[in-house]
């Protein structure tokens, strides 16, 4: 894992943004 400029909390948050599993829905 290459460390990025976005933090892993940043990544969490943006999956959450933007769920590509929507299956809840």
């Amino acid at each position: 894992m290459e460390p990025t400029k976005r933090t892993i909390s940043e990544i969490l948050f943006e999956d959450e943004d933007m769920p590509f599993d929507s299956d809840d829905e």
